[in-house]
C-alpha cells in the first residue's frame, strides 16, 4: 500500500512554546482588528455599534481559553470558521438585507433604508454578528491557552502581551498604507500557516478569497468605481459621468454616501444623458420605460447638484469673510466655493488623509490653491490649539458615521459637537465673525438640540435657516449685533414660533452634548431602548457559554474576572479623555492602546525584578488615582498647558492607574493555579466591563472612574476570598 504523505515540519525556533504563543498572540489582536474593520465596512449599521464586536472577541476569546486544544486541531477550526462567517457576512452585505430600526428609538441613526423585501430587526442583526465574531474567537483563544500553560506563568503573559502589541503595530501599518482586506486576510493566513500547514487549508482559503472578490465586485457596481481603504473606513468614489473628472465625483463610506466633489461653478452644468449612462451603464440595453425612468434619475441628480451651488455660497453671502475656517473639509467643496467668494485665506481642516487625496481631484482644485492651508487633524484638537481668528467658521457636516474606537460608544464626531467645541470655536472669531453649522441628520431633534447649544453659547438666539436642497435645515450662531446678508433665493428663516414649537415638541433637545456626556445623537442621559435587546442578549450568551465550559471542572477565578472588568473600563475611559485631548484620530488610537501595553510590559518586568508586591497597598493606591481621576478631569487641570506639559500631564493621569492595575494583575498571576485560565477569567470579565460601559450613556463618561473603582473593590474581595484556596508560590 502506498504511505501516506507525512505532514511538512515545522522550523526548529517555531517549536519553541514561546514562539508559538508569540505568533497566537499577535494572530488574535490582528484577527480583532480585522473584525473590528472589516464587519462595518460590509454591514454599515454595525459601524454605529462598533464596540459589540470587540466584546463579542473577548467572549469568544475568554470562553475557548478555558479549555484548551490541539495546535492541528485549533488552527483549522479558526480557518473554517473565520472563512464562514466572511462568506456569511459578505453575502448579507450585499445589499440584500435592509436593517429596520425600533419605533420611536433614543438614537438618532443616519442610516439609509433600501427596498430589498428582506427586513431584519436591528437587534437580530447586532447579535447575529456578535455571535459569529464570538464563534471565531472561541479556537483562537483555546490556542492561547495550549500555548500559555507550558510556560511560566509571568513570562508567558509578557510574550502574551509582546505579541498583542506587534499585532497593534502591524495592523496600523497596513491601515497606514491603505491596504485593502485581502492584505489583512493574508497576514492571518500566513500566520496560521506558519502555526499548522495542510493542503486542506486551501478550500477556507479559498472561500476568503471568493467572498472578499464577490464583495469588491458588488460594492464597486461591476469594479465600475474605485475602491478605497484608510485609516476609518471603506471609501468607494464614482464619476458622475464616466471618462469625465472634471464633471466630479461621490464617495460612498462604508456604503454610505457622505462626500462629493462637484464643479459648483455658475457656468457649470452636468448633461442628463452622459449622467444617465454613468449610473446606468446598460442604458442603451434598457426597455423604453426603464430608460426613461433612468433619465427621470439622472435629471433628478443633475437638478440637486444645481441647488448645491446655492447651498455651498450660503454662508458666504450672509457675511462677507476674509479668513475662513471649514471644519471637515471633505472633498473640497467647501474649499472651492470660499475661493470663488473671494476669501483671502481657507484653513481646510479634514481627518482622513484618504479623503483628502481624492479631494485633489475636485473639479476645481481647491487644494492646490497656495490661499488654502490643509491641516489633517481631527477638528476639536485643532480648535483646542489653535490660537488663530477667523471671519467664518463653518462646521461642514462632520457625520463621522462610526464610533471614536471600538472600546466605547462615543461617535468620531461627537466631541466636535459638544457645547465646549461650540465655545472654542466662538474664541477664536473675531469681533464681527460669523459661525455656521451645516448638518443632516435624519433625526430631527438633533438639529435643535444643535440650536439650543448655540443659543447657550452665543447667549442670544441663533439664526436658523431652512435651504431647498435635501439636507434639512441648518442654524448660524453670531455675536449679538452683528448684521446679516439676505439668504439666498433657496432658503429662509424659521419663524421664532416655528422655532418653539419644535423646542416644545422636542424637550429634550434643551440639553447640550458636552464633554462628559457627549451624546449628540441620543435624546437624553439614558441607555437608548435600540441596547436593551442587545444587551440581555450579549449578557445571556455570556453566561450559556461560560456556564458550558466550566460545567465540568469550575475553575471560576472572581478577583481575575473583575480586574478585566476594571481595566477595560479604564482602557475606555483612557481612549476617550485621550481624544478629548489629542484628537479623535487613528493614531491617537494606536497610541494609546500601544502606550497601555508597554506599561503592562513595564509592570510585568517590576514584579519579575521585585517579586510579589504587596497587592492590597497596590489596590488602595490604584482606588486613590481612580477617585483623583473622577474628581479632577482633564476639562479641570489641561487648561491652559502647553504641548509638553500636556502630555507629561496625560500620560501621568491616564498612565499611574493603568501601571498599578498591571501590577496588581502581574502580582496575582504569580499565585494562580493554572495560567491560562486565569487568563481567561479575565478576559471574560471585559466583557462585564464593556456592557457596563453603555451606562456612561446616562451618567457620563467620569462615571467610568467610579464604575472602574467599584469593580477593583469587588477583584480585592475576590482576592481575599481566594486567597486560603491557593497554594502559596513556590
Amino acid at each position: 500500500m502506498p504511505q501516506a504523505e507525512p505532514e511538512p515540519q515545522p522550523l526548529p525556533v517555531l517549536t519553541q512554546p514561546g514562539t508559538k504563543l508569540f505568533l497566537v498572540s499577535f494572530l488574535v489582536l490582528f484577527v480583532e482588528l480585522l473584525l473590528i474593520r472589516w464587519i462595518p465596512s460590509t454591514l454599515h449599521i454595525v459601524a454605529f455599534f462598533n464596540n459589540l464586536v470587540l466584546i463579542g472577541c473577548f467572549l469568544g476569546l475568554g470562553v475557548g481559553m478555558l479549555r484548551p486544544t490541539g495546535l492541528a486541531a485549533g488552527v483549522w477550526q479558526v480557518l473554517f470558521r473565520l472563512s464562514l462567517t466572511t462568506a456569511l457576512l459578505a453575502f448579507l452585505g450585499s445589499n440584500l438585507v435592509n436593517v429596520t430600526l425600533p419605533e420611536g428609538g433614543d438614537y438618532g441613526l443616519n442610516e439609509v433604508s433600501v427596498d430589498v423585501g428582506f427586513n431584519v430587526p436591528l437587534p437580530a442583526v447586532l447579535l447575529g454578528v456578535f455571535a459569529l465574531v464570538v464563534w471565531v474567537m472561541f479556537p483562537l483563544g483555546q490556542l492561547m491557552a495550549l500555548c500559555f500553560d507550558p510556560l511560566p506563568k509571568l513570562r508567558a503573559y509578557s510574550i502574551n502581551i509582546g505579541g498583542s502589541l506587534v499585532g497593534v503595530l502591524g495592523f496600523a501599518v497596513l491601515a497606514w498604507l491603505g491596504l485593502p482586506p485581502w492584505a489583512w486576510y493574508l497576514v492571518a493566513l500566513l500566520v496560521l500557516a506558519v502555526l499548522h500547514l495542510h493542503v486542506s487549508h486551501l478550500i477556507p482559503a479559498g472561500l476568503i478569497a471568493v467572498s472578499l472578490v464577490g464583495q469588491a465586485y458588488n460594492s464597486t457596481h461591476g469594479f465600475l468605481d474605485e475602491m478605497h481603504w484608510s485609516p476609518y473606513y471603506k471609501i468607494l468614489v464614482r464619476q458622475m459621468v464616466q471618462d469625465d473628472p472634471a464633471a466630479g465625483f461621490t464617495m460612498d463610506v462604508n456604503n454610505q454616501f457622505l462626500l462629493s466633489g462637484f464643479d459648483l461653478r455658475p457656468d457649470a452644468k452636468l448633461d442628463v444623458e452622459a449622467v444617465a449612462q454613468s449610473q446606468t451603464p446598460n442604458l442603451a440595453a434598457l426597455s423604453p420605460e426603464a430608460r426613461a425612468e433612468a433619465l427621470k434619475t439622472a435629471a433628478k441628480i443633475v437638478d440637486d447638484v444645481a441647488m448645491l451651488k446655492s447651498y455651498y455660497e450660503f454662508p458666504f453671502r450672509l457675511r462677507p469673510a476674509r479668513r475662513v475656517l471649514i471644519l471637515g473639509s471633505g472633498a473640497g467643496n467647501d474649499v472651492a466655493t470660499a475661493l470663488r467668494m473671494g476669501v483671502e485665506q481657507v484653513t481646510a481642516v479634514e481627518i482622513d488623509p484618504r479623503v483628502l487625496e481624492l479631494g485633489r481631484r475636485h473639479p476645481e482644485r481647491p487644494y492646490d490653491s497656495p490661499k488654502v492651508t490643509i491641516i489633517c487633524n481631527d477638528a476639536r484638537a485643532y480648535l483646542n490649539r489653535t490660537s488663530d481668528q477667523f471671519d467664518l467658521i463653518i462646521f461642514a457636516t462632520l457625520d463621522a458615521h462610526g464610533l471614536i474606537s471600538s472600546v466605547g460608544n462615543v461617535r468620531l464626531d461627537s466631541f466636535i459637537y459638544t457645547k465646549q467645541s461650540l465655545e472654542a470655536a466662538k474664541r477664536l472669531l473675531t469681533p464681527d465673525g460669523l459661525m455656521v453649522l451645516s448638518f443632516g441628520p435624519f433625526r430631527e431633534w438633533t438639529q435643535f438640540r444643535q440650536f439650543a447649544t448655540l443659543r447657550s453659547v452665543f447667549g442670544h438666539e441663533p439664526r436658523f435657516f431652512h435651504q431647498g436642497t435635501p439636507h434639512p435645515p441648518f442654524g448660524g450662531g453670531i455675536r449679538a449685533g452683528v448684521p446679516l446678508g439676505a439668504p439666498p433665493p433657496h432658503g429662509g428663516g424659521l419663524p421664532p414660533a416655528e422655532i418653539e414649537r419644535k423646542m416644545r415638541e422636542y424637550p429634550f433637545a434643551a440639553l447640550p452634548a458636552t464633554d462628559d456626556w457627549p451624546h449628540l445623537y441620543i435624546k437624553e442621559p439614558r441607555i437608548p431602548v435600540e441596547y436593551y435587546g442587545v444587551l440581555g442578549g450579549v449578557v445571556l450568551l455570556a453566561l450559556i457559554l461560560v456556564g458550558w465550559q466550566m460545567r465540568a471542572t469550575p475553575r471560576f477565578e472572581p478577583d481575575f474576572f473583575f480586574l478585566g472588568s476594571g481595566f477595560l473600563l479604564m482602557e475606555t475611559k483612557s481612549v476617550t479623555e485621550f481624544a478629548l485631548l489629542f484628537g479623535s484620530t487613528w493614531q491617537v488610537n494606536v497610541a494609546v492602546f500601544s502606550i497601555i501595553l508597554v506599561v503592562i510590559l513595564l509592570a510585568n518586568g517590576v514584579v519579575h525584578l521585585w517579586g510579589r508586591l504587596p497587592i492590597p497597598a497596590a489596590y488602595a493606591a490604584l482606588a486613590a488615582s481612580l477617585v483623583a481621576g473622577y474628581l479632577y478631569p482633564p476639562t479641570v487641570w489641561a487648561q491652559g498647558l502647553g504641548p509638553t506639559a500636556l502630555v507629561l500631564g496625560a500620560g501621568l493621569y491616564l498612565g499611574v492607574p493603568i501601571f498599578l492595575a498591571a501590577l496588581i494583575f502581574a502580582s496575582s498571576l504569580r499565585l494562580a493555579a493554572v495560567g491560562s485560565v486565569a487568563l481567561g477569567c479575565n478576559i471574560l470579565g471585559s466583557v462585564l466591563g464593556g456592557t457596563c460601559e453603555y451606562l456612561s450613556m446616562a451618567f457620563g463618561l467620569r462615571f467610568l472612574s467610579l464604575l472602574a473603582l467599584g469593580m477593583y473593590v469587588a477583584a480585592l474581595a475576590g482576592y481575599w476570598w481566594m486567597r486560603p484556596r491557593r497554594a502559596t508560590r513556590p
